[in-house]
């Protein structure tokens, strides 16, 4: 389960440095083993800067904020590690240059279909994130791609923001204290959950009459466009994966969580693939994080 946020500004405030912070630290409930931020005054890749690094975001907190910008973009991204070693190489965002453009995100959850998208285009991938970005970079079709999650990233300048087939994402958009008009939106901010959203904002100093939360359409692709996110007219047009069932195969696997009744704990799961439609008929399994 890893994690993603980040804010798109028109103006000036100090106030986003410290939710940049607030976001961060608030995201590695779900994700510890790296982390990663793209930064950039006009949300231009030319003008950005990629940050990443396997240290634990308390320990890297002074060069966080340094990083980070009082206006413009800040897009961060916390890792749990699966597919892929705990490598600084490894951490989100990626970037790539195709045939259709530069390209820098990060995503949560994961890409069922990797293996073989690798042998399809020749790739040798350390993260299966990666041909995501690989694909918007050259302009591939995206229904190619069987995953599961959200997705934020730069393409030729413009940001874009999506969650597809199930994955989590909270918005809120900025605005003049006790306005209701979209409008007068002055910037963005989202992170995976709701609640670490909220609090981050309000941490941050910015109150609850200077934002309003909003919710993201599954499987829409968004862009930002002078302070307000925009549905776009196309779809993400990312596959769900379908799971079919096997006699077991041991090193193919999802990871989950479930809630044990007795303990009323948390417990982490290895389920194999092939006995998933098995156990939810017993127990809720959730498809973690697999990048």
């Amino acid at each position: 389960m890893c994690g993603v946020a980040g804010y798109f500004t028109e103006v000036k405030d100090e106030r986003l440095i410290y939710l940049g912070q607030l976001l961060g630290i608030a995201n590695v409930v779900r994700g510890s083993d790296s982390w990663g931020m793209f930064t950039s005054p006009d949300g231009s890749i030319e003008k950005g800067a990629l940050y990443k690094t396997t240290d634990a975001i308390s320990l890297g907190f002074a060069r966080m904020s340094q990083r980070l910008i009082p206006k413009g973009l800040a897009m961060l991204h916390t890792r749990a590690s699966t597919v892929g070693e705990s490598l600084r190489a490894n951490a989100h965002p990626f970037r790539f240059v195709g045939k259709a453009g530069t390209v820098v995100g990060a995503h949560n959850k994961y890409v069922d279909n990797h293996a073989a998208l690798a042998v399809q285009y020749d790739r040798n991938f350390a993260v299966d994130s990666m041909h995501i970005f690989a694909h918007i970079a050259d302009g591939l079709p995206m229904k190619e791609i069987e995953a599961i999650g959200t997705i934020e990233y730069v393409h030729d300048g413009v940001l874009h923001l999506s969650r597809f087939n199930g994955g989590e994402l909270s918005c809120a958009w900025l605005h003049p204290e006790g306005s209701t008009n979209q409008n007068d939106s002055w910037g963005v901010a989202w992170s995976s959950e709701k609640d670490h959203l909220t609090a981050s904002l309000i941490g941050a100093g910015i109150d609850k009459d200077e934002f309003t939360l909003y919710d993201m359409v599954n499987n829409e692709l968004y862009e930002y466009t002078n302070g307000k996110l925009v549905r776009t007219a196309a779809e993400v047009g990312i596959t769900r994966p379908f799971v079919k069932p096997t006699s077991g195969n041991k090193h193919s696997c999802s990871i989950g969580y479930t809630s044990n009744p007795t303990t009323k704990k948390t417990q982490r799961l290895l389920v194999p693939k092939g006995g998933i439609n098995e156990i939810v008929a017993t127990i809720h399994v959730v498809p973690e994080c697999v990048n």
